[in-house]
């Protein structure tokens, strides 16, 4: 059995396709992140961080080394906690990375 179309029909190429069916997007988060860069206090924190480290370029180093042992810190304290909780926060990071790439939440 052969396939047969209409006259009048239009073929889509993949990444039409892929418009139609929506799904995740990386310019969605991009515009989701940048819309988040634009509110007053995370934008004030981030410039503020922004200015210390071009401004200290010896304490830059120093800022960089602390960050990162906060960060395992963090990945330790993460470890520690019981296995329904480390579910959960992955779940809801995963729940925050898929919002920012779906859905426009910025208008």
């Amino acid at each position: 059995m052969e396939l047969v179309l209409p006259n009048n029909y239009v073929a889509l190429d993949e990444e039409e396709m892929m418009y139609l069916d929506g799904g995740w997007s990386k310019y969605t988060a991009i515009s989701n992140i940048k819309a988040l860069l634009g509110v007053p206090a995370v934008a004030f924190a981030a410039r503020a961080l922004w200015n210390f480290m071009t401004s200290n370029n010896a304490a830059t180093w120093d800022y960089i080394q602390t960050t990162a042992r906060m960060a395992w810190a963090g990945v330790k304290m993460f470890w520690m906690l019981p296995a329904y909780a480390k579910l959960a926060g992955v779940a809801a990071g995963a729940a925050f990375i898929y919002a920012i790439g779906t859905w426009s939440l910025f208008g």
